[in-house]
């Protein structure tokens, strides 16, 4: 009970933080709560993820506090203790139930301070605020997982956190790959397992380091020795990530949904109008703080292959953007009427 009362509470949170984000970037009260209802009925966090129980429905919601409270240091708010613990305990926990956000709170943090650093009208005292706050959680971050890289290291000789990358790295670039998850990839009959088998022939008797060591290496000399196969992968795996399908856990193909198409639709219709400058949209600093975890989540995808569980942390960007993009619309249209009366 109490597991599915820290999902039910992660859920409720999640949506206080996306209105909250959203008032942030400018949406009235009542534009940002239609935001927040809008994300806690899509269909990831209610059914494709939030359905199961799995780690992303504590760590998604986690991730949204977090980036809400970059945000508002980003605008020169003061760090106070309370936050700062709240920050780092939200990520050292993410990293520790979902190794892969390492990666995503990696780049966040590193998009954040520097933005942090470029900002010639943030006080020096917020700049040593931000910047310790990182050193800070660098450091808890690293205590936290020390136990793992013990661990690992008395069982296979070598300081590794896990030995799965080796694994997803051979999935996203082998020559019979559709640039997804290959279920029956251990099956003698499969071609992927008899492709691995055939670079690999002492398969059977390497530990798991050894053997996500062998298929690495094979990953990276198919993809260098194949560039042209790998751009076609590259695009095949941009195409899949961006598409309305809803990941689920034990299905090659998975039906699209009209809820997520339209969100990709709205999405790239903002992201094209901001590029071209319509009605002098232009990106704002910290909209980077907001997309990189989508970006992360798709760079990801690239290197492996396109994850649901990886994707679910890019859908709120993909909600939020067109929304606040559609407030700043909102916002120079009123500006240009504002302008046409004072002119008469």
């Amino acid at each position: 009970m109490l597991v599915y009362a820290a999902a039910a509470g992660c859920y409720l949170l999640g949506a206080l933080y996306v209105q909250r984000t959203l008032r942030y970037f400018g949406l009235a009260p009542g534009a940002s709560w239609l935001g927040a209802c809008l994300w806690a009925v899509s269909p990831g966090v209610v059914y494709y993820i939030g359905a199961f129980w799995w780690f992303e429905n504590l760590t998604l919601p986690l991730l949204i506090v977090v980036l809400y409270k970059l945000l508002r240091l980003y605008s020169g708010r003061a760090l106070h203790w309370l936050d700062a613990l709240i920050i780092i305990g939200a990520v050292v926990l993410s990293c520790l139930l979902r190794g892969y956000l390492l990666a995503i709170y990696g780049i966040l943090f590193g998009v954040f301070l520097t933005l942090i650093s470029i900002r010639r009208a943030l006080p020096a005292r917020r700049r040593w605020q931000a910047w310790l706050l990182s050193a800070g959680l660098l450091l808890t971050t690293g205590v936290a997982h020390v136990p793992i890289l013990v661990k690992n290291h008395s069982m296979f000789g070598a300081y590794v956190l896990s030995n799965q990358a080796g694994f997803e790295l051979l999935q996203g670039h082998n020559p019979v790959t559709v640039g997804r998850f290959m279920f029956g990839w251990d099956n003698r009959d499969n071609p992927f397992n008899q492709f691995v088998r055939a670079h690999i022939p002492q398969l059977d008797s390497l530990n798991q380091y050894q053997e996500s060591q062998a298929r690495a290496q094979v990953a990276r000399q198919w993809a260098w020795q194949h560039p042209s196969a790998e751009m076609r992968l590259i695009l095949r795996k941009t195409a899949i990530f961006f598409s309305p399908e809803n990941f689920v856990a034990d299905a090659l193909w998975t039906s699209w949904s009209p809820f997520t198409a339209l969100v990709h639709l709205a999405f790239f219709g903002a992201l094209l109008l901001t590029m071209v400058h319509y009605k002098g949209l232009r990106f704002e600093r910290h909209d980077a703080l907001l997309l990189t975890p989508l970006v992360t989540a798709w760079v990801l995808s690239l290197v492996f292959f396109p994850g649901f569980r990886w994707r679910f942390f890019a859908e709120p960007a993909l909600l939020l953007f067109p929304l606040i993009v559609w407030h700043r619309l909102q916002t120079a249209r009123a500006s240009a009427s504002r302008h046409r009366v004072a002119r008469t």
